[in-house]
């Protein structure tokens, strides 16, 4: 059960199938797992600072003066106002030119890329290229070793799996003379998703593109881990400490597991029919 990416020229679109999430003819992306029912089930499927003063004194001796002509009163001079000296006007300082911004840099050294989704184990497997169309046809390449191929009854794409998630229901059971009964049923997960890789510089708008595009197909794999771990709640309360006949026991575990793969195709086509991918920048 997975996740399918359709990349039509510059478009991406989605078409899922077979529980995997797969690339269509025209190069799009998917993924899956799909889940076999067995008494020990292997499954698989699709599944972040800031005054003083002064005065003048007398004379200390005084000699009688002879009599002299009064003097005529001169007329004291008004006193002349001295303007007050207006302030020199302040200078104003010269602006500093702010530096023209720097454009950001359109080649970088690729990012390591790391997911994580609650309930599984995150692996990766390696994609190269320098286009989108290149990374497409490289992660349907190399994508096959852990995820098989897109076997939905329904889908006439591409077969070839972008991302997978593959899981494992297994349980333990006791019994006696008349009856059996699962004492413990567990669960293990995990998702397989592309990993870029490049030795050189790489461009930052596919860059961009690629980090939204597995974003998606991590969020969609993402939703297949979720069911199985509902259908996980279900098994246990269906068989742990039920008793009954042993044939009884692992039918009911079989019949349980079908509706779980049931729920996860159903996921798939919906989602293959309504996912929209991100348009490539080339």
């Amino acid at each position: 059960m997975a996740l399918l990416l359709l990349v039509y020229l510059l478009v991406a679109v989605v078409s899922f199938a077979g529980g995997v999430l797969a690339f269509t003819s025209a190069q799009a992306l998917i993924s899956s797992a799909r889940s076999t029912p067995t008494a020990t089930l292997i499954g698989q499927g699709e599944p972040t600072t800031p005054s003083g003063s002064s005065v003048y004194p007398l004379p200390s001796s005084v000699e009688t003066p002879t009599e002299q002509p009064t003097p005529t009163e001169q007329p004291t001079p008004k006193p002349k106002a001295t303007p007050t000296p207006k302030p020199s006007p302040t200078a104003k300082a010269t602006p500093t030119p702010s530096p023209a911004p720097t454009a950001p840099p359109q080649w970088v050294k690729l990012p390591k890329l790391t997911f994580s989704i609650s309930g599984a184990t995150v692996k990766y497997f390696t994609v190269t290229g320098s286009t989108s169309s290149q990374l497409v046809e490289s992660d349907g390449n190399n994508s096959g070793k852990d995820c098989g191929t897109i076997d939905y009854t329904w889908y006439t794409g591409n077969t070839e799996p972008a991302a997978c998630t593959q899981w494992r229901f297994s349980y333990a059971y006791s019994y006696d003379a008349s009856s059996c009964w699962m004492t413990s049923i567990s669960l293990k997960q995990t998702v397989y998703l592309p990993r870029w890789s490049s030795q050189s510089k790489v461009w930052v708008p596919l860059l961009n593109w690629w980090r939204e595009l597995v974003t998606m197909i991590k969020t969609h794999e993402a939703g297949h881990v979720a069911i199985s771990a509902r259908w996980l709640k279900t098994l246990r309360s269906r068989l742990v400490g039920v008793r009954q006949s042993c044939t009884n026991m692992t039918n009911v575990f079989d019949e349980t597991v079908s509706e779980a793969n049931a729920a996860q195709e159903a996921y798939d086509k919906v989602q293959y029919s309504t996912q929209v991918f991100p348009t490539p920048p080339d």
